[in-house]
């Protein structure tokens, strides 16, 4: 139906911030609005999308010692902050094929919502038609029940060490 209208709509998620638009005709505002809303609030997650991620995600843990420098970088920072800092988390075989339907659900109801959303809107409109939709679609959003989560700040203190990894191959 996006492409059907000539638009575009994307959501992108790294570390620290989730982020999600659109572009389209004015005339095409509400109907690109109302898909927004819906996969913004009330994604359907379907097994063949998890399972084609899944893949992916694997591929990349299977390449991630590919490159020396990306190994040399990736596990500095785990020797420097210490592996349970969630700056340096990484996703393996055994934690990604756990990951079920039901768990993504749970994550997104508890974690995404209103606490700390920014809205922008920019283009050809009247804006009191939009500001009304908007309030229409995002008045009554749902503030998520978990906290933050808690990024830590301090670095461990100074030191001097020389760590060596050895790749099997």
């Amino acid at each position: 139906e996006i492409d059907f209208l000539g638009s575009s709509m994307e959501f992108a998620a790294d570390n620290d911030s989730t982020s999600g638009g659109f572009s389209c005709l004015p005339a095409d505002f509400d109907s690109l609005l109302d898909i927004f809303d819906q996969l913004l609030d009330s994604p359907l997650f379907p097994e063949d999308k998890i399972e084609t991620v899944r893949g992916q995600m694997l591929a990349e843990i299977a390449a991630r010692n590919d490159d020396a420098g990306g190994v040399a970088d990736r596990e500095s920072a785990r020797a420097y902050f210490g592996v349970e800092d969630p700056r340096v988390r990484r996703q393996e075989v055994a934690t990604v094929n756990a990951i079920q339907r039901e768990d993504l659900l749970v994550f997104h109801r508890v974690s995404y919502g209103s606490r700390r959303a920014l809205i922008t809107v920019y283009g050809d409109f009247a804006e009191s038609e939009v500001l009304n939709r908007l309030e229409d679609y995002f008045g009554a959003w749902l503030v998520q029940s978990a906290k933050p989560v808690e990024v830590p700040i301090n670095v461990p203190a100074s030191y001097r060490q020389v760590f060596l990894l050895d790749r099997d191959d």
